[in-house]
């Protein structure tokens, strides 16, 4: 086995019983404490179980072949099996990029059996690589969860995804281009909500799911609903939250909150994490609690940190579209806008006008909700979603 890219841990633990895998399922990985970031290195890797899920801060692994102390292996991988020696005949990448999300102990409902297990590197033919992870029954309705500007798939809890999954769905949460552990591309390179859009339809085709009902938060939301637009046959229907329809007259953030967004975070980690603190008290629900938060931008950190101008090529893809109403009145699929009535980052007007646009929009107004996705959100989040897929599917 070797490691093909770390940035944080250089050891790490699996985490016993997660999703449906046997409590006493353990494995560890170990690897050289001078291992660097792309260069190669030796480690054993001793699964008891396999498919045992890695908890691991941030190490994406690249394994050729298993060795088993028995001969309990995936069934699904295409192998040789030699005595106790698993040979995987088409190299598997493992990849533990997080550690455990900061969801509240208690919050998630039980965990589901049909997990598969470690996240993903889809590798897209434009080049691009995106991070993902499922949860849920793979033969149920995908919900594709696309996360906001400067952030990634970690802004969609493990406890926040279970909860969905539990309603009958499976859901996927990835890393934006530019975002996580996906791909981060070349100072000088630009894209458009059209590029990320094209990524979130190869993810499904990777993932061999012929449409999915989209969700995204903030830029995520710009992103699926310009997915809406362009790619109806694909979107059994869309979820808009925390967004708007580039309209600058609509949704404008207040100025600290403007000011907070666009100044630089420190490059310590430790006061990166605190700016990040101080900025979300800005746009807070008023179910935020720091500590939550500070797990939250303390795992973010550890996992991946976004470069400066990677966030700006992302700024700016949002900004390339301009307006896009003229489009958003052509959307044909079943809509849902959330919004909170304390969001200062993306002002309530922004969701309002958003439902304005589309046709047969409803909106969902949270009360005390703002520009995060603080725990005590997640019973009404979840609740719209859940309720607005439904509706769109028939089951409702």
């Amino acid at each position: 086995m070797h490691v093909f890219q770390q940035h944080a841990s250089q050891s790490v633990a699996a985490r016993s019983g997660q999703r449906g895998h046997p409590a006493d399922a353990a494995c560890a990985v170990g690897f050289d404490e001078e291992a660097q970031v792309c260069h190669r290195t030796q480690g054993p890797f001793q699964p008891d179980v396999a498919r045992a899920r890695l908890g691991v801060a941030s190490v994406q692994l690249r394994v050729g072949a298993l060795l088993f102390h028995d001969e309990h292996v995936d069934p699904e991988l295409h192998q040789v099996m030699e005595g106790h020696r698993v040979q995987v005949t088409e190299q598997v990448v493992v990849d533990g990029c997080h550690a455990g999300d900061a969801s509240p102990v208690g919050f998630a409902r039980p965990a589901l059996a049909f997990d598969d297990g470690p996240v993903g590197i889809a590798e897209l033919s434009s080049g691009i690589r995106l991070c993902h992870e499922a949860f849920g029954n793979p033969l149920d309705p995908v919900v594709l969860l696309m996360h906001g500007l400067g952030s990634q798939l970690l802004l969609w809890e493990e406890g926040f995804c279970e909860g969905l999954a539990s309603e009958g769905f499976r859901v996927v949460r990835y890393d934006h281009r530019d975002s996580g552990c996906s791909t981060v591309l070349e100072e000088g390179s630009a894209y458009t909500l059209s590029d990320q859009v094209a990524d979130a339809v190869g993810l499904l085709d990777h993932l061999g799911a012929s449409d999915a009902h989209v969700v995204g938060m903030s830029m995520g939301g710009m992103i699926a609903q310009t997915f809406a637009m362009e790619h109806p046959g694909r979107c059994r229907s869309m979820v808009s939250m925390a967004s708007n329809t580039g309209n600058r007259d609509f949704g404008r953030p207040s100025g600290t909150a403007l000011e907070a967004m666009m100044a630089p975070a420190p490059a310590d980690p430790a006061a990166a994490v605190e700016k990040e603190l101080s900025d979300r008290r800005i746009w807070a629900s008023i179910w935020h609690d720091d500590d939550h938060a500070r797990a939250v931008f303390a795992a973010y950190a550890a996992r991946s940190v976004q470069p400066r101008h990677a966030f700006d090529r992302q700024v700016a893809a949002v900004l390339a579209h301009g307006s896009r109403e003229d489009r958003l009145a052509t959307i044909t699929v079943p809509t849902r806008v959330i919004h909170g009535t304390v969001d200062t980052l993306i002002a309530a007007s922004g969701g309002e006008r958003t439902a304005a646009v589309i046709p047969g929009a409803d909106l969902v107004m949270v009360e005390g909700w703002g520009h995060d996705m603080a725990p005590g959100a997640w019973p009404q989040l979840i609740d719209a979603i859940v309720t607005h897929c439904h509706r769109a599917d028939g089951a409702a």
